[in-house]
């Protein structure tokens, strides 16, 4: 198979590599010496390609093995896997299992190491997309919503933790529960005697309860559209718990100026895993607190004299915006100038993207979506940042958005929409990619390309590239 090297267009060499080159062999050693274990005819030992990290071009391998072991803790198949780079130019995986757990995972000598982040998610539809946005990594999918690994924590889009109950943090009263959990490998259990109480007490001094995540806008204390704070709290003869008498409370060391909300706004509790959200505004405050400036947080669980003890044990505490300023679940996501795009809503209707604020992926307008021209009632499948435009897909369609921020106040951003084709479209958001200043990507059981920039258009006919 002949290799010629030639004058290129602006000096430099070009390359061409003659002969019918079917694809990558993983299977056989690469031996070229030996037909017997050697590659299969006309088949590549390997492909080089090339992928961003920070900005920087890096080399990646066709034919490197990432880890010798990719099992996943819980014994089931890894659905999705997506790759993120922390801000020290780490690089690490977030992957979710077929059951719906999903784990960070490192890998260091070709090994392994999972750390398991959450396992209450939905196994229906567990994150069709990833994409990394900043210091994000946010996976979205329809039943579960939009949810960000931030370096340290797996939390929904939207939230600032404020106390994970691992063995990481000092918490007085109670016990380390490493059996029962709902993030990461710990909880906190209070087990209180007949008719007695257990106080959970950590100190978390100067902490900001409003600051917003990167450029997005703090957490309102006032007002009719507030914050609220969430925490999981699973409980046994939850029908012992005296809810005037157990309570959450934020305040000062001293524990004389404080937030507190009793179990009775907590919500309808029952027997196993309550998920609970309280506003800010329902807190009753004592002496003068004030939620730039906390210092303490104070979980109290009183169990009602007679009859079986209350079992309660805590977990994934934070603090996120209203429900109506959380971004509705999606099935496809992307970025591009700094903003995170998503598409396939469930509110805003099956033939629109939405839109978070530039730099600031946690922060949503309801009104920051735009519909798609082509409304053939058929989901958005695909996103793919391609130069200065988003290229976005349906099922039967293309499209190109392009968006300029000058001067203008989120979310009240300019776009430009354009169809691009209607003679066909994109059936799977993860086949997306770039090669060659186009767009491939697979269409009824085949792969194709499309929007060639150096011509700005999509061809008229559909030329499949590769064959499944």
């Amino acid at each position: 198979m002949p290799i010629d090297v030639l004058p290129g267009e602006h000096g430099g060499p070009r390359t061409i590599i003659s002969g019918p080159v079917i694809g990558i062999d993983t299977k056989s050693a690469v031996n070229l010496g030996d037909e017997a274990t050697g590659l299969a005819e006309n088949r590549w030992a390997s492909l080089q390609n090339m992928r961003l990290i920070n900005g920087q071009p890096v080399r990646m391998d066709g034919s490197t093995l990432y880890a010798t072991s990719f099992v996943m803790p819980d014994n089931v198949a890894p659905i999705a896997a997506y790759s993120y780079t922390n801000s020290d130019g780490t690089q690490i995986w977030v992957a979710v299992s077929a059951a719906g757990i999903a784990y960070t995972v490192a890998v260091a000598g070709g090994a392994a190491t999972f750390t398991e982040r959450r396992n209450t998610l939905s196994a229906a539809q567990v994150f069709m997309a990833g994409i990394q946005v900043g210091d994000y990594m946010v996976l979205t999918d329809r039943t579960n919503g939009h949810w960000k690994w931030d370096g340290t924590n797996f939390i929904p889009l939207g939230a600032k933790m404020v106390s994970t109950f691992e063995a990481s943090e000092t918490w007085t009263g109670g016990t380390a529960n490493t059996t029962t959990y709902r993030q990461g490998i710990q909880s906190r259990n209070a087990a209180p005697v007949d008719g007695g109480t257990v106080n959970l007490e950590r100190t978390i001094t100067d902490t900001n309860f409003t600051t917003g995540l990167l450029l997005a806008k703090a957490y309102p204390t006032t007002g009719t559209v507030v914050a609220r704070i969430h925490f999981f709290v699973n409980l046994t003869n939850q029908a012992q718990l005296d809810t005037a008498l157990s309570f959450i409370r934020f305040g000062n060391a001293a524990d004389t100026v404080y937030f507190q909300a009793t179990a009775s706004l907590w919500g309808t509790l029952a027997a196993g895993w309550n998920e609970v959200f309280i506003n800010l505004t329902a807190f009753v405050s004592t002496g003068a607190p004030v939620w730039t400036d906390i210092d303490k947080i104070l979980i109290r669980t009183v169990d009602t004299a007679g009859g079986a003890q209350v079992s309660a044990i805590y977990d994934d505490l934070y603090i996120t915006y209203a429900a109506t300023e959380v971004m509705p679940p999606c099935a496809v996501n992307s970025e591009l100038k700094s903003v995170y795009f998503a598409g396939d809503t469930t509110t805003n209707g099956r033939s629109a993207f939405q839109f978070a604020k530039a730099g600031g992926p946690d922060q949503f307008d309801a009104t920051a979506f735009n519909q798609i021209k082509e409304k053939d009632g058929t989901n958005v499948s695909g996103m793919f940042p391609f130069y200065n435009q988003l290229f976005l897909t349906k099922e039967n369609s293309c499209h190109s958005i392009s968006v300029s921020l000058t001067g203008t106040v989120y979310p009240a951003y300019n776009f430009d929409l354009q169809q691009v084709t209607t003679e066909h479209g994109c059936t799977s958001h993860r086949s997306l990619l770039e090669s060659d200043k186009k767009i491939y990507m697979h269409w009824r059981g085949r792969f194709g390309g499309t929007m060639d920039r150096r011509r700005s258009t999509c061809p008229t006919t559909w030329s499949p590239r590769y064959s499944t």
